[in-house]
């Protein structure tokens, strides 16, 4: 089989799994009112069931970087998807004890898929992020949605009642399961577990306020949209609209953030910096919300569409920093359980507070205004993590001294183009732009002068003392390249380092 073909294989593979992150708890929510009438349990408890999946996606979120090293990132997701099988068969057991142990043990398995999705984009598709966490960030709002949509439909057409309609999820975890395990026995035999066993974790990540930046931003997005969600219907229904208006009101703001969660990533990708992006999320929520308030009637369906628009770049969004703001897959995996873990305890108390909110002042008025109010610190948190840097980036690796020898006897001096002090170029691997390559620039005594990484389309840019210098090109699983430089533009071509097997053609 193909290089190519293994890639695409591996794509559907990894978009399948997306797929079923979200249909074990969103599946819960259109069925409540059954639920409770077959279980006879209140509101309360009722909550319970769509409220500890969002606990378990912050509270386990951190522990995937342990399991990564020390079974493997392949192994990991298997176990996930294979735990997240149980969780939704458990439910068919008769009884409210074991359907709340089946959504915690839903809630455990996606949390830890949360957490490996960017990192399987950041290390497996290096030189397509953005349009891989598009397309399963789009994955991840798709599967919502369609749970949202179908679950009623299903039980009414099958006659089966709640339990059955819930437990079909399984036959599609169990598809993700069957395309998923190729990966997980090449993984094996290629050696890749036992590499990702032996990583050392990273140190200093909840220290680094970049870090704190990306994880703020995951969590107030988060807490948006699931504290919005939660209440929107009952805040229509209270203004005088049918269930079924609200509802469908509800859907059209996730079919609407289906556009922009896979428009989002690709943006993103294309500047160093994403501040357009986040005053894009800022605007569509304020513009929305006061809408709601000022004019809830004729207008609503207007309001909806732009906060479902904001909900999709604010998902995108929050998962695509993880990646952008990480140098390689290791901070990645750290910074997305960091991220996530802290996020999703954050997005948990809003449905909470909200209502809080509403029973102390028996308006949805004041419910509306809190979520405008938190846009402010979600405003300062983004444009901190929309910033074009890495967290913990590591020192580029000294070159060897016969690449630097033969590199620089190779090519003495690079062009100096407009004659301005900056070097710029672009980083190649096999013709394709290779994303997160340190490059940098040291003096003839060994002194960095200069140091960068690569954007996602490989570009750097580097400013050019006067003195001579060497260009320094590192990337992981590539041979490191070295040689002189002047201003001007030296783009830079990498082998793979022989022992290296690339991942994409496991």
């Amino acid at each position: 089989m193909s290089t190519r073909a293994r890639s695409i294989l591996l794509a559907l593979a990894v978009l399948l799994i997306a797929l079923n992150l979200r249909p074990a708890v969103v599946g819960v929510s259109p069925l409540l009112t059954q639920i409770q009438a077959d279980l006879g349990i209140g509101s309360a408890v009722a909550g319970l069931l769509t409220t500890l999946p969002v606990l378990c996606f912050g509270l386990l979120a951190p522990t995937s970087g342990t399991l990564i090293r020390r079974i493997g990132l392949e192994t990991t997701l298997l176990a996930a998807l294979v735990v997240l099988t149980a969780g939704i068969l458990v439910r068919l057991v008769p009884s409210l004890a074991t359907l709340l142990a089946g959504s915690v043990l839903a809630g455990v398995a996606i949390a830890v898929g949360n957490t490996l999705m960017p990192v399987v984009v950041k290390r497996d598709f290096p030189h397509r992020t953005g349009l891989m966490t598009g397309a399963y960030s789009t994955m991840l709002s798709g599967g919502g949605a369609l749970a949202a949509a179908v679950m009623v439909p299903i039980e009414n057409a099958t006659g089966l009642g709640w339990r059955p309609a819930l437990s079909l999820w399984a036959v599609l975890s169990g598809l993700a399961i069957l395309l998923w395990l190729p990966w997980v026995r090449s993984s094996r035999r290629a050696g890749t577990a036992g590499t990702a066993r032996s990583a050392a974790p990273v140190r200093g990540l909840w220290r680094s306020p970049l870090a704190w930046q990306v994880t703020l931003t995951m969590g107030l997005q988060s807490l948006q949209f699931y504290s919005f969600t939660a209440w929107a219907p009952t805040l229509f229904v209270d203004r005088g609209r049918s269930a079924a208006e609200a509802g469908l009101l509800l859907s059209l703001a996730g079919l609407c953030s289906l556009v922009t969660s896979a428009a989002t990533p690709v943006l993103a990708t294309r500047r160093p910096s994403q501040f357009h992006l986040v005053a894009l999320l800022v605007g569509l929520w304020v513009v929305g919300y006061v809408g709601l308030l000022i004019a809830p009637g004729s207008l609503a369906p207007l309001w909806m569409v732009l906060v479902g628009l904001g909900q999709g770049v604010g998902i995108s969004l929050g998962l695509t920093l993880i990646t952008l703001r990480s140098p390689d897959a290791a901070h990645t995996s750290q910074l997305s359980g960091m991220a996530q873990g802290v996020g999703y305890v954050i997005a948990a108390a809003g449905p909470l507070g909200l209502g809080a909110i509403h029973d102390a002042t028996g308006s949805w008025t004041w419910p509306v205004v809190a979520l405008l109010v938190m846009l402010v610190p979600l405003t300062v948190a983004g444009l901190g993590a929309a910033r074009d840097r890495h967290v913990g980036a590591p020192p580029a690796p000294e070159p060897e001294p016969e690449a630097v020898a033969a590199a620089a006897r190779a090519v003495d001096t690079v062009p100096a183009g407009d004659g301005a002090p900056r070097l710029r170029g672009r980083v190649h691997a096999r013709g394709e732009p290779v994303s997160g390559a340190s490059v940098t620039l040291v003096d003839d005594a060994g002194r960095q002068l200069g140091r960068t990484e690569t954007a996602d389309d490989g570009s750097y840019a580097l400013e050019v003392p006067g003195t001579s210098a060497l260009l320094v090109c590192a990337a992981e699983g590539h041979e490191p390249v070295a040689r002189r430089a002047t201003a001007g533009r030296a783009d830079v071509e990498l082998a793979p380092r022989a022992t290296d097997e690339p991942i994409a053609g496991r």
